[in-house]
């Protein structure tokens, strides 16, 4: 006799697809830009090393002084997973509510979403960063702010989608 997985476990396994993915693309965008940044010697930064995208990055976040590069980069890191992490919470109050259409509009489509917002930032900002242009690093910087606009954006648009399935259909039962 086979046993069928409970739903329960199917949905809150589903509520955890931003936390497993999320880490996975950003590690598989930052070393390719590693790459591709140390094979076409990258004149953003003087050369590709961590400490000297730590020195723009502590400009940008306001570190003024003689700050260690891991603070600057470690605020980077904690606001490129941020736009996951909101995803994981919107999709666990979701699966704490039994609403099944927003978690899966929240875990599905917002963790596509922001993995497909950042490959492409990362994608875009290649060729300055191995150029030199202009807005080299200021691309490199604004990507996670990208991030949190897309998981933001899908939080709300599968909220609104979802309550007006439930309208429409005359389900009340989640509020």
């Amino acid at each position: 006799m086979t046993m069928r997985p409970d739903p329960g476990r199917r949905a809150a396994r589903l509520a955890r697809l931003p936390i497993l993915v999320g880490p996975i693309v950003l590690t598989v965008c930052w070393a390719v830009l590693a790459m591709v940044a140390t094979a076409q010697h990258a004149s953003c930064w003087g050369g590709f090393n961590l400490t000297s995208i730590a020195g723009p990055l502590s400009l940008d976040y306001h570190f003024y002084g003689d700050v260690s590069p891991v603070l600057p980069l470690l605020t980077y890191t904690v606001l490129a997973v941020s736009p996951y992490l909101l995803l994981y919470a919107a999709g666990l109050i979701a699966l704490r509510r039994g609403a099944t259409t927003i978690l899966v509009a929240i875990s599905v489509f917002g963790t596509a979403l922001v993995s497909l917002s950042y490959c492409i930032g990362y994608a875009a900002t290649y060729p300055e960063i191995a150029g030199g242009g202009f807005l080299c690093d200021l691309g490199f910087e604004l990507i996670p702010y990208g991030g949190l606009i897309a998981a933001l954006l899908v939080i709300l648009l599968g909220s609104l989608i979802s309550w007006l399935i439930q309208r429409r259909t005359g389900d009340t039962t989640t509020r």
